[in-house]
């Protein structure tokens, strides 16, 4: 199956190429990571355009993680894997669990601080790190499934058109 679409990119394709099993490795995850933020060209540069992008990646996931692991759950690992990344990523903020401001504001707040590559980068480190920690957890498949029924709609957001061929 292709998918043709306004934005460059086929969300398709990615989960398509593992869709017997939905085992990505985290190469895979981060690259897709990585097209799911550049969609959009005519964004690419703008602070907003990214963390815009970022929060609707994270709250995707959230909608889909947080009926089976909580929201305490979720923002533990959301805050585990922020230590995980301050080595690559130093700008976004530490997260402890009961903060009075939300992760995710806390997490826009401090991309639009950065450089469109920065944050770009940044977002990538981080949601590879939070999906790694999860597949650890639930396992490798539910997690692709779970990645799919989460962002595969970003393609249909952005003016996506399926072609068989």
């Amino acid at each position: 199956m292709a998918t043709l679409h306004d934005c460059g990119l086929s969300i398709k394709i990615a989960f398509t190429y593992c869709k017997t099993t939905l085992l990505m490795t985290t190469d895979d995850r981060t690259k897709l990571i990585s097209r799911l933020l550049a969609l959009d060209a005519s964004a690419q540069g703008s602070p907003d355009a990214i963390a815009d992008r970022a929060v609707w990646l994270w709250e995707r996931l959230a909608n889909r993680l947080i009926p089976l692991i909580g929201q305490m759950g979720f923002e533990s690992l959301y805050a585990r894997a922020v230590h995980f990344s301050q080595s690559e990523c130093r700008s976004i903020s530490i997260y402890t669990l009961g903060q009075e401001t939300g992760f995710l504001q806390k997490l826009r707040e401090d991309l639009l601080c950065l450089e469109y590559d920065i944050a770009a980068q940044c977002v990538t480190v981080l949601l590879t790190r939070f999906i790694e920690l999860v597949a650890a957890m639930i396992g490798e498949a539910l997690t692709g499934h779970i990645l799919q029924s989460a962002w595969d709609e970003h393609s249909a957001r952005c003016g996506t058109r399926g072609v068989s061929e």
